[in-house]
């Protein structure tokens, strides 16, 4: 699924940036989900932007809004 997105080829390393966990990108994805999933009172989440962490190796997500 991830191959069908625009920006997948950032995934791959793109203009000599290392390449990213498609693992790690969906594991954030999943957790955003479980947390909407687990507190019925939010009715919006936007999430913008989510960052690598070339340290930690893992994804950020620098901004969130959730609306209840």
């Amino acid at each position: 699924m991830l191959q069908n997105l625009k920006s997948y080829k950032i995934f791959k390393g793109f203009r000599g940036s290392e390449s990213l966990s498609e693992d790690q990108f969906i594991d954030i994805v999943v957790r955003f989900s479980d947390l909407i999933m687990e507190n019925a009172q939010i009715s919006e989440m936007d999430i913008n932007p989510v960052a690598w962490d070339s340290t930690k190796k893992q994804f950020v997500a620098l901004d969130c809004r959730i609306k209840v």
